[in-house]
């Protein structure tokens, strides 16, 4: 999932796509993506998210 693609199936440029995102959503596209590839990974693994913070 990149800002472009995403953007362009949204029909936005990616500036417009970025800004609007992130007013929405309160982080980037890539921040989104990070944290939610952060937060499967931890979920398979069984760890407690506590766990992984200290």
């Amino acid at each position: 999932m990149n800002l472009k693609d995403v953007s362009q199936k949204a029909g936005l440029s990616t500036f417009h796509f970025h800004k609007i995102f992130k007013n929405v959503v309160g982080e980037t596209l890539k921040q989104y993506g990070t944290m939610q590839k952060l937060k499967t990974s931890i979920s398979h693994s069984g760890i407690k998210i506590k766990k992984c913070l200290y």
